[in-house]
Formats: C-alpha cells, sequence, structure tokens
C-alpha cells in the first residue's frame, strides 16, 4: 500500500513541467522518486543522485560525447574535439672532443601537440585557472587560444590552415580552447588531461554592473600591471605582484576577469592611498608609507620625489604591516593605462587610511584615553571634536587648525619627469600635497575623472569665528588647483551620506546649514559624489510582522531605497531600534521634511536650499542651483554578512576600532543580500529595468541627464589581487579573512543565484512561464556533464538548498522554505464518511533518514569532490542518505546544506489529510496553513476537489535559516609561477683545473631558486649572441661576512678563520685525509681582483645560512699572489665542487673584457631573469706559476749562485713522474736583482738558475750590496711573465 501511494505521489509531484494544478515539487521529491522508493524502505543507506558529479572530472574523446552545461562557475574537463600529429623537433650537441678525446653527439628529441579541447555549451564569460593533469599551468609559458562559445565566433586560424580554408569549423556554441604547439615534454610526450575553470554568470548584477571602485589603495606594487621581482637573496627572486598562474600580473588578471564578467562595465575608480597619523587636523600629517625601508626589487618604488629608504613605514600588527604601502607612482600611472586598454573610464580616488596602531598614546578628541585603533577618516576633527565641552569649533582657532591640515602646497609645485612626480614646495606632508601630486598622477595617465577627497565628516562640519566652514573652503580651492592640472576632467567629491545634504547641529539651536553647498555649487564641481551605504532593510529574526518576506526579497530592498528609515521614519536611541519604536520624519514648521531625510535625494537635488537660524529659514537661498549637476553615487556597497542592507556601511576588520556587524546581525556570512541589495539599487537608478520609476531618478531640465547617473554608480569594491590567490593565500595578504564578510566582489561575481540558475535550466527546456521570486539562495557554481530533464536538475536542486515549487494557472511557482509562512488557520472542517476531521500520518522508524552524506564540488580545493554530512544525536546505527549533486559549495556552506536537508526528511515523514468546507475553496497548492489544534506549519501538497476539498500537507520543518552565502577561508596552496629567478652568477678566473687544457680555467658557477638551468653566452659587437657554456648544475656560492688576512701558503693555516653568508646549501667539515685528497676547494676574491684557491678543513654553522671556516690550506693552484692581497667582507665565494662551467674562450679574448649574457634555459633573452655582467677573464689559466724554493748560494769571492724550481700548470700532479711537464712553449725565467736601495738588474734564463758574479755585482751596484732582493718569474713565449716568486737574501759576514 505504502509504495503504490508514495509512487502515486511521486508521478505527481514530477509532473509539474506541464502536468496538473495539484503538482508539487521539494525537497520530498528526491524521496519520492518511482521505484526507487521501494529499495530505500529496507536500505540502511538512500542514494541520491542529481546529475552526475564524477563525470566533470575526465577529459574524453568520445564522438557523440554530450556537452556540458556551466552556471557560475565550475571546473570542467575538456573532450579533445580536434588535433594534428604531434610535431617532432630534434636538437644535437656536440659534446667533448678536448685533447684529441674523440667527441660525442647527443641528440634530443622534443614533441609538441596542437589541439583542440572543447568545454562547454556556450557562450561563457571566461576561462580563470587551467588544469594539466591536475596541476594548474602557467598561462604565459603556454600558446593557448580561447573562444566563448558565442554565435559569432570564427574558426581558429591554427585549424583553418591545417584544415584549408573554408573547411574549418567554428564550434559556434561551444566554448573551446586550442593549444598550440604544447610541449609535452612535462606530461611524457602525450596531450594531458586538459580541465578548466569556467566563468558563465548567470546574475542580473553582472548585467547591470557599469562603474565599480579597484583597491587596495595601499599596496606598493599591487595596481602595476607590470610584473615586478624582488630579490629575496642573490639568486633568488619572487614576483611581488603576480602570484597566480592566469596572468602577466595579479591586476591584469583581475581586471581582465572583471571586464569579461560583466559587458557593461564602461568606469573604474582607482583607489590609492596615503596615509593620516592624527584624528587632530593640525598635527595630522599626510603621507605616503612603504612596509618596509629596505626592499630590493626590479621596479624602486617612488612616490612623490621619495625613495623607498627615505619614506615612513606603515604600522606593524603581529610582525606584519598593518596596511600595504602607497602604490608607487609609475605603477599607478601604468595602472590607469591597463583600465584604459580595456576601454574603460578611469575615475582616480585619493583615498586617506589612518595608521594609528593601538596603543598610540596620542590625545583623543572625542575623549577617550588614545585615539581609538585604525579608525575611519571622518573622525579626524579638532583637538576636541565639534560639539563636546572645550572644543575651538566656532574660534579663529578652529581655521587654524584645518589650515595646517590642508598645507600650502600649491599645483606648480609639482613636476613631471616621466613616470615620476616631483615636488619642490613647502616641506610639509598636507591635504594638499596629497591631492595635488594625485591629480597629477591623473593627468599622466590620463584619468577622466578625479575625487578631491571623501567622507571627511568630521572637517566639513567645523566652522571658524564668523560662522564659515574653512575646510569647505579648502576644498573649494584645491577643486579650482585640481581643475588647473585636469582641464578636462570631470571633478566632484565623494560626500558621506550623513554628509552631502547638510550640517544639523545637535545643539538644540534649530540651525540648519548647507554646508557644501558652495562646493557643489563651484563651477570646478563637475558632479555632486555621494558615497551611499544607506540602510535599505530593519530585518530581524523572528518578527512577527516583517515587512517582506525575507531579507533577500528584491521587492522589500527596492522599496527601502526612497523609503524606511532615514526616509520616513528614525530611530531616537538603540533602545527605541530594540522595541522597533519608530518616529516619524517630519517638518511641521516649514513642512520640507526632505530636509532632513538623507534618502530623499530627489527634492533635496531638485529644490532650493533655504539654510536656518534657530529655527527660521533665511530670506535667500544657498548658491546651490537644483537640477544643476548629477549625483554620482562615489561608492555603493553592502557587506556579505547577514541583514547587511540594515547597516552597509559597516565591515568587519579585527584590527580596525569600526570593526562592527549590522544591526541584528549573526555575524554569518551571506553573499546572496550583497548581491540582491546590489542590483535593487541599480535597478532603482538605471531606466528600462523593471520595476525602474522616472520618478526616483528624474531627468534634469538643464543637462538632460538623469539625477543619479547610472554610469557613475561606483560599486565598492573589486580588488586587484584575484580570486582565489586573494583571499586564499594568508602567506601574502594578511587581510584575506576580511574578504568573508566584506564588501568585496571579487570571487562573488560569476556566482550562481538560485533564482536564475532556474530559469536557466527551466529556459533551457523551453519553459519560459514562471515566477521564481521566492527563492532565496545562491551557489558557487552549477555544471551538468550531459543531457539530464528538467525534473532531476530541480530535484536536486530544490531538495540541495530547502525550496518547494508548485504550478500556478499553468506557471510555475517556486519558494524557499524559509520564506513560508502561514497565510491562514484552518480551524473548520468537513466530517466526512468515516474518517476523522483531520488524519495525521507519520513514516516509521524505517522509513525515516539519521544522517546526510552531501557530496559537492570544493572551489577552496581546485573543485575536487568534497563531502559533508550531518547526523542526528544519540543514534548508533543510523539510516544514512547519500546526496551527490554536481554543486559548487564551500565546506561549512556544505554542512549547513546537509543539515538542512537532515532536518526536512523529519518534517516530510508527517502530512495531515483532512477535508475543507467551500469558504475555503480558494485553497490551492503551495499553500501554507496553521491547523487548529495541530501545532507547526503545513504546507499543502494535495488537493482533491469533489462534494468538499480534501487536501493533504506535510508539516515544515522548524529549520528557517537561510542557506549560507560562503563559508570560512580555506587556505590556499600557493602556486607560484614558475618564476626563473635572476642568477648569483660568479665569473672566476682560475689556474687551469687538474686534467683539462686550453683556457678552462676561465669559469663560471651559477646558484639560482628555484634552479632552471642556465645559458651563458657572449655579446658580440654586431649583437650576436655566441654560447659559451650550459650549467646544469647549481653551485654554492656566497659572500663574506668577514676578512680574510693573507696567511702560509701551501700549508694548512691555524691562525686566520673567515665566515661567509649562503644564500642557498651548506658547507661541510672533512677529515685531515680527505683534506689532503683535495676536498673542500674554494675560490674566494680577493682586494687585488683576482681568485685564491684554498681548502678547508672545519666548517661550523654559526648562523642560519652562515658558516665559520678554518683549518685552511692556502694559496692552491699557484694563488699565492692573491691570497698576499686578502679578501675583504663582501668578497664572492665559490665552493668548487663540480659545478662550474668552462666559458670556451678563445686565446684571441684571454683578457679581454666581453659582455656576458645569463640566461635561463628555455627563456626569451627579453626575459627579467637574463643578466647581464662584463669581465676579462682567462688569463689564469695561461700564467705560469711561480717557481719554487728559491735558493741563493754566496761563493766566498761575493758571488752569488740562485737557484729554484719551477713548476707546471699543467699535469702537475703526478707523484710518480721524475719530472713534471714544463706546460710553456720554451722554458725561460725573468730574475730581477735589486739592492735595496733602487738599483735594479733584469736578466732572462732558460734553465731554473742563475749566477751572478761579483764584478757584475759592482759594476751594477757599485758594490757588493749587504741584502739582495730576488724576484724570478717563469715567461711564457705568449702570454708573458707568470706570478713572480720574492725572496730577500742577506750576504754572509
Amino acid at each position: 500500500m505504502a509504495t503504490i501511494v508514495l509512487q502515486a505521489a511521486g508521478a505527481a509531484l514530477g509532473s509539474f513541467l506541464g502536468g496538473p494544478i495539484g503538482a508539487v515539487i521539494g525537497r520530498a521529491a528526491g524521496a519520492l522518486a518511482g521505484s526507487a522508493i521501494d529499495r530505500q524502505l529496507f536500505a540502511e543507506t538512500r542514494r541520491f543522485e542529481g546529475p552526475r558529479l564524477e563525470t566533470a572530472r575526465i577529459m574524453t574523446a568520445d564522438e557523440g560525447g554530450g556537452i556540458a552545461r556551466v552556471y557560475g562557475t565550475a571546473r570542467v574537463a575538456g573532450q579533445v574535439i580536434w588535433t594534428t600529429r604531434f610535431e617532432e623537433e630534434k636538437e644535437t650537441e656536440r659534446q667533448g672532443g678536448k685533447g684529441g678525446e674523440p667527441a660525442t653527439e647527443v641528440t634530443t628529441y622534443s614533441y609538441f601537440g596542437n589541439v583542440a579541447v572543447g568545454l562547454c555549451e556556450g557562450p561563457v564569460a571566461a576561462i580563470r585557472r587551467i588544469w594539466a593533469d591536475g596541476e594548474e599551468i602557467d598561462l604565459s609559458e603556454i600558446d593557448v587560444r580561447f573562444y566563448p562559445g558565442d554565435e559569432d565566433q570564427l574558426p581558429d586560424p591554427l585549424i583553418e590552415v591545417k584544415q584549408g580554408a573554408g573547411n574549418a569549423p567554428a564550434y559556434r556554441g561551444l566554448a573551446y580552447l586550442v593549444f598550440e604547439r604544447l610541449p609535452l615534454e612535462s606530461w611524457g610526450n602525450r596531450i594531458p588531461q586538459i580541465a578548466c575553470e569556467v566563468l558563465r554568470p548567470i546574475g542580473e548584477l553582472e548585467e547591470r554592473l557599469r562603474a565599480v571602485t579597484i583597491i587596495p589603495g595601499a599596496s606598493e606594487h599591487g595596481l602595476d600591471p607590470k610584473p615586478v621581482r624582488e630579490r629575496l637573496a642573490e639568486g633568488e627572486d619572487r614576483l611581488i605582484n603576480r602570484n597566480i598562474l592566469f596572468g602577466d600580473s595579479d591586476l591584469v588578471a583581475s581586471i581582465d576577469e572583471l571586464v569579461a564578467l560583466c559587458p557593461d562595465l564602461e568606469r573604474a575608480a582607482l583607489v590609492v592611498s596615503w596615509f593620516g597619523d592624527d584624528l587632530r587636523a593640525g598635527t595630522c600629517r599626510i603621507r605616503p608609507k612603504v612596509e618596509t625601508a629596505r626592499r630590493d626589487e626590479s621596479e624602486d618604488w617612488r612616490v612623490s620625489g621619495l625613495r623607498r629608504g627615505d619614506a615612513a613605514t606603515v604600522s606593524s600588527l603581529d610582525g606584519s604591516p598593518a596596511y600595504g604601502g602607497t602604490p608607487s607612482d609609475a605603477g599607478v600611472i601604468r595602472a590607469i593605462a591597463a583600465l584604459k586598454d580595456r576601454g574603460l573610464k578611469v575615475t582616480f580616488y585619493p583615498f586617506l587610511l589612518m595608521d594609528i596602531p593601538a596603543g598610540n598614546g596620542l590625545p583623543d578628541p572625542y575623549g577617550d584615553t588614545e585615539q581609538a585603533a585604525f579608525p575611519w577618516r571622518g573622525r579626524i576633527s579638532l583637538d576636541v571634536a565639534v560639539g563636546r565641552a572645550g572644543s575651538a569649533d566656532g574660534t579663529a582657532a578652529a581655521r587654524d587648525a584645518i589650515a595646517a591640515f590642508l598645507g600650502n602646497a600649491a599645483p606648480g609645485d609639482f613636476t613631471i619627469d616621466g613616470s615620476r612626480i616631483n615636488y619642490s614646495g613647502p616641506a610639509e606632508w598636507s591635504y594638499r600635497r596629497m591631492i595635488f601630486h594625485q591629480a597629477h598622477l591623473a593627468a599622466r595617465g590620463g584619468a577622466d575623472a578625479f575625487v578631491i577627497g571623501s567622507e571627511l565628516h568630521g572637517l566639513t562640519r567645523i566652522r571658524d569665528e564668523a560662522g564659515r566652514f574653512p575646510f569647505v573652503e579648502g576644498l573649494i580651492a584645491i577643486a579650482e588647483g585640481v581643475r588647473q592640472i585636469l582641464p578636462d576632467a570631470t571633478i566632484t567629491y565623494a560626500a558621506d551620506w550623513s554628509e552631502y545634504f547638510g550640517y544639523h547641529p545637535e545643539d538644540g539651536s534649530g540651525d540648519v546649514f548647507f554646508n557644501l553647498d558652495p562646493l557643489w555649487a563651484f563651477s570646478a564641481i563637475d558632479a555632486i559624489g555621494i558615497d551611499n551605504y544607506l540602510p535599505i532593510a530593519d530585518w530581524r529574526d523572528g518578527d512577527p510582522e516583517p515587512e517582506a518576506p525575507s531579507i533577500h526579497d528584491r521587492a522589500g530592498l527596492a522599496a527601502g531605497i526612497a523609503a524606511g528609515e532615514y526616509f520616513d521614519w528614525y530611530y531616537e536611541s538603540e533602545a527605541d531600534r530594540a522595541e522597533k519604536q519608530r518616529k516619524p520624519i517630519s517638518d511641521g514648521a516649514h513642512g520640507k521634511p526632505w530636509v532632513f531625510r538623507p534618502k530623499d535625494l530627489v527634492s533635496w537635488w531638485s529644490n532650493e536650499h533655504f539654510e536656518r537660524r534657530g529655527g527660521l529659514e533665511l530670506a535667500e537661498p544657498t548658491a546651490y542651483v537644483p537640477m544643476a549637476k548629477p549625483l554620482w553615487l562615489t561608492e555603493l556597497g553592502c557587506p556579505a554578512i547577514d541583514k547587511g542592507p540594515n547597516q552597509p556601511n559597516l565591515f568587519v576588520d579585527p584590527k580596525s576600532s569600526e570593526s562592527a556587524f549590522p544591526h541584528f546581525s549573526t555575524g554569518g556570512r551571506d553573499d546572496l543580500v550583497q548581491r540582491r541589495f546590489l542590483a535593487a539599487h541599480l535597478g532603482h537608478w538605471t531606466p528600462g529595468h523593471a520595476g525602474f520609476s522616472d520618478a526616483a531618478n528624474p531627468l534634469s531640465p538643464l543637462y538632460g541627464g538623469r539625477m543619479v547617473d547610472p554610469a557613475a554608480i561606483h560599486l565598492w569594491t573589486f580588488d586587484a589581487r584575484p580570486f582565489p590567490a586573494f583571499p586564499g593565500r594568508n602567506d601574502v595578504w594578511s587581510d584575506g579573512e576580511n574578504w568573508r564578510l566584506g564588501h568585496w566582489l571579487t570571487g562573488r561575481l560569476a556566482d550562481a543565484p538560485l533564482d536564475r540558475l532556474v530559469a536557466a535550466i527551466l529556459e533551457g527546456h523551453g519553459i519560459s512561464d514562471y515566477d521564481l521570486t521566492g527563492l532565496d539562495a545562491v551557489l558557487g557554481g552549477w555544471v551538468e556533464t550531459g543531457p539530464a530533464s528538467a525534473r532531476d536538475s530541480l530535484e536536486s536542486l530544490f531538495q540541495l538548498v530547502g525550496a518547494v515549487g508548485h504550478v500556478e494557472d499553468g506557471r510555475l511557482v517556486a519558494h524557499s522554505l524559509q520564506r513560508l509562512r502561514a497565510g491562514s488557520a484552518v480551524t473548520a472542517f468537513v466530517d466526512a464518511d468515516d474518517e476523522p476531521y483531520v488524519e495525521l500520518r507519520r513514516a516509521e522508524a524505517a522509513e525515516t533518514v539519521d544522517a546526510v552524506a552531501l557530496s559537492f564540488l570544493d572551489p577552496w580545493r581546485d573543485y575536487q569532490a568534497g563531502s559533508a554530512e550531518a547526523m542526528r544525536a544519540s543514534v548508533g546505527s543510523p539510516r544514512r542518505q547519500i546526496v551527490s549533486v554536481p554543486a559548487v559549495l564551500g565546506e561549512s556552506e556544505a554542512i549547513s546544506l546537509a543539515a538542512g536537508i537532515l532536518a526536512e526528511s523529519g518534517a516530510v515523514s508527517e502530512t495531515a489529510s483532512f477535508a475543507v468546507p467551500a469558504s475555503l475553496l480558494s485553497l490551492s497548492v503551495g499553500d501554507v496553513l496553521s491547523l487548529g489544534g495541530h501545532g507547526g506549519e503545513w504546507l499543502v501538497t494535495r488537493i482533491e476537489t469533489g462534494l468538499s476539498q480534501r487536501v493533504t500537507a506535510r508539516r515544515l520543518p522548524a529549520w528557517r535559516g537561510s542557506v549560507p552565502g560562503g563559508d570560512a577561508i580555506v587556505t590556499t596552496t600557493p602556486t607560484r609561477p614558475n618564476l626563473a629567478s635572476r642568477p648569483f652568477a660568479a665569473f672566476l678566473d682560475l689556474p687551469l683545473p687538474p686534467g683539462e687544457s686550453g683556457f678552462d680555467g676561465a669559469r663560471v658557477a651559477v646558484g639560482a631558486s628555484p634552479f632552471a638551468g642556465y645559458e651563458v653566452a657572449s655579446l658580440s659587437n654586431d649583437g650576436v649572441l655566441k654560447p659559451r657554456a650550459r650549467v646544469s648544475r647549481p653551485a654554492i656560492l656566497g659572500r663574506l661576512t668577514s676578512d680574510l688576512l693573507p696567511g702560509p701558503e701551501g700549508r694548512v693555516d691555524p691562525a686566520n678563520a673567515f665566515t661567509v653568508s649562503l644564500p642557498r646549501g651548506a658547507l661541510a667539515s672533512v677529515s685531515p685525509a680527505s683534506l689532503f685528497a683535495g676536498g673542500n676547494v674554494c675560490a674566494v676574491e680577493c682586494a687585488d681582483g683576482g681568485f685564491e684557491v684554498l681548502q678547508f678543513e672545519s666548517a661550523a654553522e654559526i648562523a642560519p645560512g652562515e658558516f665559520r671556516l678554518s683549518r685552511l690550506l692556502r694559496a692552491q693552484g699557484g694563488t699565492e699572489d692573491a691570497m698576499a692581497a686578502g679578501a675583504l667582507t663582501g668578497a664572492l665565494f665559490a665552493l668548487l665542487d663540480g659545478s662550474s662551467e668552462a666559458l670556451s674562450v678563445t686565446a684571441g679574448e684571454i683578457g679581454r673584457v666581453l659582455d656576458y649574457r645569463v640566461q635561463p634555459l628555455g627563456r626569451s633573452r627579453s626575459d627579467a631573469a637574463v643578466v647581464s655582467q662584463s669581465h676579462a677573464i682567462g688569463a689564469r689559466s695561461v700564467r705560469p706559476l711561480s717557481p719554487v724554493h728559491l735558493s741563493a748560494d754566496f761563493a766566498g769571492d761575493g758571488a752569488i749562485s740562485l737557484a729554484w724550481i719551477r713548476r707546471t700548470r699543467i699535469g702537475g700532479d703526478n707523484w710518480a713522474a721524475n719530472e713534471v711537464p714544463l706546460g710553456e712553449e720554451a722554458e725561460r725565467y725573468r730574475v730581477e736583482i735589486g739592492d735595496g736601495a733602487g738599483s735594479n738588474l733584469t736578466v732572462e734564463t732558460v734553465e731554473p738558475r742563475y749566477n751572478l758574479s761579483t764584478a757584475a755585482q759592482i759594476d751594477r751596484f757599485g758594490a757588493l750590496p749587504a741584502a739582495l732582493d730576488i724576484a724570478v718569474a717563469q715567461l711564457s713565449p705568449v702570454w708573458g711573465a707568470g706570478t713572480v716568486r720574492r725572496a730577500r737574501f742577506l750576504r754572509p759576514l
């Protein structure tokens, strides 16, 4: 019996697609699906599968395979739709052949693939990441073209070349990629498994968005589209502003995605920050700051003539900078160009951040013990804030404080030198200096609009002794100066929503000031800027009389834009707010309530403004001209937090004293409420959208445009740091956690709102009559990998998020469960024959579910399948329901949804059946009732019509929590670009190594992290590069951190030691036997420019990466001359462990300065990692070694016999040989003999000896010298004299 009933119900529930009126679909549908019910009654585990989750993972090449559909953002495996044979590339390298040895030729083969990979149904907006065999690939290293799948796309040129003109399909309607000459070595010379992150926005927000702000305004190079390198150590770089693999820089990746997602985007406001350091206007300095005083970077940071070392640093918080630094001038100019290159107008938005840390000890204008930490700029005031006892407001001192804040910098104090803005005005860090500096930046970059300030709420209401507003006057002067710099730009001031319309002192005077009207009326101001964070809801959980069905209700939010709080009524106190005790906003005396209504933009804009004194209007209006200038919403935003529309100006940032939740918020994340808030505003102000009213945004009779310019509604905000690197990379940025509940649109655009998702599925099946306005949920994405019925998809979705649907007058109507509330109470029932008034049925325990396991796609883990489970407490052997859906969800979001499914499964098991009288014939499927005598709320699922109506209803769950829009941020695994660092290249002029010949002492060693292998070439005068060496092993290189003094030659030096710092690698001690066997050989650059070759026995690490080397075997290889010069701190150190390579210099190049290029293998000559150095080396290889054992034998008559033993630079380590090889073309020596008094005799000899007679000595020196200074050098007929051996001999008495 149960099976028959459930099967019948299942048929009815599934037939809403054109079926009978009584059909309903909801979470229950998943448990009422025909014969599957029979198995569920007897199984321990129930399995529910909608569109397949697994099939999205593997790339195929099947003919006739299904085409995936993506909604929102999801990862999709590709399908090969076209390919060619692999291309083979052969490279032969000649190795060896020195010294008569036979040469070896090594041939390597590389393979490249041309392949087109179909992704999904188009059109889609963009591709973010691409994975090959599960690893993300760096798109800068491959040639790939993306086709979005629109109906206008043309054939790919490569396919057309290969297939022939006119024979290549354009694959219209299919999004696909074409890889051209994809290197296959990394994947075993095969086409790898390709998967892509596809972005297909389906929401109305993306369609309506026309202007947005770009942050962070504090990021030294974050706004620069040009990649900037930082050298962490010699041979190790990082890219400061490229932390992703799908763009040339963070900014480029971010704005390319933004433009792709928002087709109507016209304008971007670029936020650029300086820092204030005090809430007291008279002592506040405003200046650019840096994160750190020292940074070795490829693009020097410069702002307003300051270099990094000259700038102040931002405060630190937990050992890290509290803010990013001020963006570098050159990067800002390039950022403006990048935005304009994408067809966007640019609003330049100077921004003042208050860098006031906790524990600052500064006197607080608001009476606290010190100034609040990292406060809002709108709190800058006088030493004692306006309205407090003892304030200087209304005195000359107030004007003086404002004058100090503004400063005296003038537009002419700045000069432009390329991308540098230099300053030569008064020595001050002032507001005028900041604004005029940034105006020159805007002019240099070509910005279209400029904001002269924002939300300086505390300053614009300060009055002087004459009752004037000096800061407003200062803004007027600034606007005039900016106009000189930017004659064609739109200029505005971005007033806070509580500031733009006027100032009403809370002193009981009844005064009304339109204090900003002189600014708004000034000729240099083109638009009235408003940062609009006005609340548009007053939602609270459990409200018995809510003003809308839910906080997400479009109509409810739209109605609050020009009504509700700050329009119709206000709360006098927080106690009144808690009790919902509202007071109407009125103006009994003058009948102009709009004067006190911040939300009433239309009345404020349309009417003349009359100030009041003592409650009485002045006779003359202000200078403001009604309807003369448009309103720009310079900021419009809402945090992605529960009940964000209640207080959209608030944000969560633990370091800031301003951090707070909106009124009545639980603090949970809610992406949907942010999306609905913004969409409601854009629809309210923009003609052509449903619900737009001309009265809400009227036309100006003076300039012909709308009051609020729809193209200048700047949504706050989109980040220059691309998703998911931001917010996931907390190793790079410390504010990532703020994203979760913040105002960011980054990572939220291209989500899949449930109503638009369901609509897209229905329209894909030809169904266009529906009402989905009651669906309140948002998913990251949804992907269907093959043909699926609308029923299957919607059953999966509705079960997942908690929604019900029914057909009403032929239209599908759907609602989220949290919206449903009892609309009526049924207390009268018809007495049907042999049936109770109300028949309640509850499923047996064996039919209920105790646990739900939900499988989903996790975006924080590269869309790998995730699982979340919810379980009832105190159940020993739970009956588990497995729900598998192709939905993109965060883990905690999935846990919440699993809990909702579990809660719903319990409610579905209880139904009520009853008959109602004819007076209730208006009941319809989908209504929610309360039943007299029976608790809870009941959803009508079936109505049988006869003499009376027999109604079947099921109990709704008590669970009413809104579906969250996300979860805690999962720290993402760093996917750093495959960066080739600028190498630590050491060019070494060494003695000829053992076993080598020619000029192989001219060597190069390279250290780098990561080590990519490096090609070394020299550049000739005609610009041709000649290959010199290929370095395939990283060397251990370093710098001395102490001096190395001269020591004994050829012996262990027990006295001297030195320390060396290594950026990478380590050094180790060896035994004495290993030392004398040639262990631990190194080269140290000496003060004379040469290298001492020495060995060390002991190596002790005294600090991370720093080693003390001792028991040194000095002056190896005949380098005693370099040893004698000593080595200084900072000198080069190289471990000679076989990692260096000979430079292949020729005889004609010995001693010549050559320009060398060290280039990472596989990189272009223009790559930023290529380094250039100039050296003249090779002479040590051919220089004869100094003789040894120089001796003098004095004869009785005074004659002297000199003798020595020659050394060889070639083959001298053979202990069995009677004589070492000569090593030179002929044996020849130069002997210099001096008497110590300046007289010298120079002779040459072909033997290792020389005799000097008594007569020759007297003839040369005039007498027999008491001492003789002898210098002997072996001569090379080609290369000249070698290293000199010197000695002094005393004549015997």
